[in-house]
């Protein structure tokens, strides 16, 4: 990817670092980086629509890897139009900041150009929370029948795996057995902000751990930087869709 490191298409993320930056972990030391494995899929064969997948992460001292990631669907979508079907698996959920920039985004993505986007996340990302988790109620006011967002699970790490993960000759992910039993955590933090409980918790910033700062170029991670997630992507997808329709 000519002109931006932080773009890989037609790559598949490294073994190791995804094993490192997706692991659904309760206080996830040292990932001051944000991971989002893409595929923009054509809905039909045809016309100009072409498939556009890989990975980027963020630019610490310039931009979040979904702000890259959006110019790049963008200029792709410019070029190549038709309508399309778009998975990302991202290693941290948006913060609010990339939330707030998200939502018009989505609602133009989706509601006008009539093209579906499913989110998933490995873990949540909390560092000012008051903002972090609006910007999550704000992605699941997006009404359109095309976006979900949903807890990464043993299913999505399964899918990655085959598809996205240079990962032929690799041992098993050393966390994966505990994939079920982390996602069922992270959803019920998901189900409390979603539902608006977490206004009643303190809303202090999470005191940081090391590297990572949480500004428009660079993604922090605090001692809360995240609830660690997996499996059970089916049944936390459902939970969601369920406090969609409410």
């Amino acid at each position: 990817m000519a002109g931006d490191e932080n773009v890989r298409v037609s790559k598949k993320l490294d073994f190791n670092t995804f094993e490192f930056e997706f692991e659904n972990l309760h206080y996830a030391e040292g990932r001051g980086r944000t991971y989002v494995i893409f595929d923009v899929k054509p809905q039909s064969e045809g016309g100009r629509c072409e498939r556009l997948w890989g990975y980027v992460r963020n630019n610490p001292s310039f931009r979040h890897a979904e702000m890259i990631l959006m110019s790049k669907i963008n200029d792709h979508l410019e070029t190549h139009q038709g309508n399309y079907t778009m998975t990302w698996y991202m290693s941290w959920s948006p913060c609010g900041n990339c939330s707030s920039e998200l939502v018009p985004w989505l609602q133009n993505l989706l509601e006008e150009q009539q093209h579906t986007l499913t989110m998933y996340f490995s873990r949540i990302y909390d560092k000012y929370k008051a903002l972090d988790y609006r910007g999550l109620c704000d992605l699941q006011h997006v009404v359109s029948n095309g976006f979900q967002m949903g807890v990464m699970g043993q299913t999505e790490v399964d899918t990655c795996l085959a598809e996205y993960v240079e990962a032929s000759g690799c041992p098993p992910l050393k966390w994966l057995h505990m994939t079920d039993s982390n996602a069922t955590q992270t959803q019920d933090k998901l189900s409390s902000i979603l539902a608006g409980t977490w206004i009643h918790q303190e809303m202090e910033p999470a005191e940081e751990e090391g590297e990572g700062s949480q500004g428009r170029g660079g993604r922090g991670r605090g001692r809360r930087g995240g609830r660690g997630r997996g499996g059970g992507g089916g049944r936390v997808e459902h939970a969601l869709r369920s406090a969609f329709t409410q």
